[in-house]
């Protein structure tokens, strides 16, 4: 008997071990922007079995996956996903920060060096040069050369840059509803790309307008449309039935019709350049982005996020039919995922009594310039306040003889003064401070690279938020932590784990998955569970 269960225990290590031998064909990365984990669960009656619910029922679900730094915001998420680490090694500390010499924000993906390609004008581009470490797919790329073919895509240029990589043969991200990309990656767009934007395929989503999907009952957990802080997408209208006009065309990516052009346009690239179609592996991201606009303009609450939802379901089901048509499930692994999570509107939360509230930059930091004034006799000495960072000027202060200790100082006493300001840190405190693995100090110093951040952190309490818009994200609390994490296809097998994880761990696993180097600052561990 126990040379069979030996024998049985053998073989069966041996099936597992020959999942993993078989080359994948493909892998598919997909960041849905602002996704909260509570959004698979909160929808799940009203998502379709071709969706949400297969990648759940059939593939390997971790459920309590986390940012481990802050702030937990669009580009630093995008670049963490493929290095597997931190703003800390990655050095995308946020979607911009501020370059004291030069007085101007700095985009994580501006180049100057690059011009727009399918653009009207011929502008400065974009390109992944500011992301400091190497993403899976470049290691990918090392490894197998020309042979491997690489693409990111996105409705957001820095969602196809920054997880595409640095090798990438080719991102596309969309001006309006035309598909773009940067003379980084090539000289013309493909002749694929020139049809799909000579279809005009936007305008065939926006013209009918946008109601609900479903009969209004199938939307239980929605209390009111219509909600005062909702700004909407065009001025004036913020409740269902939305009319567009074809100058609204612009607007696509703030419509779920953004999130439907993205797919067709992923579905048309698997085609075009035949993806998944050799011995060697390819590597697709895909950003979905609408459900960032959407969230920014109506909060997680809301009739239209939740809409957007079940049609993002519809467009995975259209997704995983080509995939499996085209590329064959066992060939293929499919990673969704997001770059964050998203709170609820603070004035919202006020309502349902909850204590929440709101603090303003532009008061916050004009009193702050004015009362560093009075102390000191000096004005403009906040040269920005962005993000919940200050920047200060150092030099006019040494100038007037103020030194950089007492002028931190009394900047730390002024802000923690203000309701909703929880605490206040200086660059230099989290930079050379020791922490607990997981406490709040720790993830601001991950978010921390000592060259592309501000002077001052000060930090919110849960629930509340900068008011510029509807509802934002950025802390290092759950509520913009908290993350949907499945793997599905290829050798994952259905499953699902509870135990906390981190995002920085995805990058590793797929390296171990296929068989290529980490990422050269990765330090993420690989999720075991799927290699068991």
């Amino acid at each position: 008997m126990k040379r069979f269960l030996v024998a049985i225990l053998i073989f069966w290590g041996i099936q597992i071990q020959a999942q993993f031998d078989r080359p994948l064909k493909l892998v598919v990365f997909v960041v849905v922007d602002q996704m909260r984990y509570d959004y698979v669960d909160r929808f799940w009656e009203q998502y379709t079995d071709k969706g949400f619910k297969t990648l759940v029922g059939q593939g390997f679900n971790y459920r309590n996956t986390h940012y481990n730094y802050a702030p937990t915001r669009t580009a630093p998420g995008h670049a963490s996903l493929l290095t597997g680490t931190t703003p800390s090694r990655h050095g995308i500390t946020s979607n911009n920060w501020f370059d004291k010499e030069e007085r101007i924000a700095i985009s994580p993906i501006a180049d100057s060096a690059t011009i727009g390609i399918g653009t009207l004008e011929k502008r400065p581009s974009v390109s992944p040069k500011k992301l400091l470490a190497s993403t899976v797919n470049d290691e990918l790329k090392l490894a197998l050369g020309a042979k491997a073919k690489v693409i990111g895509l996105g409705l957001k240029d820095r969602a196809a840059v920054l997880t595409a990589g640095h090798m990438a043969d080719a991102a596309y991200w969309f001006s309006g509803s035309k598909v773009v990309s940067s003379s980084y990656y090539m000289r013309t767009l493909p002749e694929w790309v020139v049809s799909f934007n000579a279809a005009a395929r936007g305008w065939q989503y926006m013209k009918g307008g946008w109601d609900l999907l479903l009969p209004s009952e199938n939307y239980p957990k929605i209390r009111q449309d219509d909600r005062s802080f909702e700004k909407g997408i065009v001025a004036g209208r913020n409740q269902f039935p939305y009319d567009f006009k074809k100058s609204d065309l612009e607007h696509i990516a703030a419509t779920p019709f953004g999130n439907s052009l993205l797919t067709d346009l992923a579905i048309t690239c698997i085609e075009s350049e035949g993806l998944g179609q050799t011995d060697r592996t390819d590597f697709l991201t895909i950003g979905y982005s609408a459900t960032d606009y959407i969230g920014h303009r109506y909060g997680a609450g809301s009739l239209e996020i939740m809409d957007t939802y079940l049609r993002l379901d519809r467009d995975l089901g259209r997704l995983l039919a080509v995939l499996d048509n085209k590329v064959g499930r066992k060939n293929y692994v499919l990673v969704l995922t997001a770059d964050h999570a998203g709170m609820h509107n603070a004035g919202y939360l006020q309502t349902e009594k909850y204590h929440a509230g709101f603090t303003y930059k532009k008061q916050l930091s004009k009193g702050l310039d004015t009362h560093l004034e009075s102390i000191f006799g000096i004005s403009d000495l906040v040269l920005r306040l962005r993000d919940e960072q200050v920047y200060l000027d150092f030099k006019k202060a040494a100038q007037h003889g103020v030194k950089k200790n007492e002028l931190v100082g009394h900047v730390k006493k002024w802000l923690v003064q203000f309701p909703g300001i929880r605490a206040v840190y200086t660059k230099t405190e989290l930079l050379e401070g020791s922490f607990r693995a997981g406490s709040v100090r720790d993830m601001l110093q991950r978010g921390i690279h000592p060259k592309r951040t501000g002077d001052i952190f000060f930090l919110h309490e849960p629930g509340w938020q900068s008011q510029y818009l509807v509802a934002n994200h950025g802390t290092p609390y759950t509520q913009d932590t908290h993350v949907p994490h499945i793997w599905f296809g290829g050798p994952v097998s259905a499953g699902q784990s509870v135990a906390k994880k981190s995002i920085t761990d995805i990058a590793p696993t797929l390296s171990f998955m296929l068989r290529v180097p980490l990422p050269n600052a990765a330090d993420g561990q690989p999720l075991i569970e799927l290699f068991e």
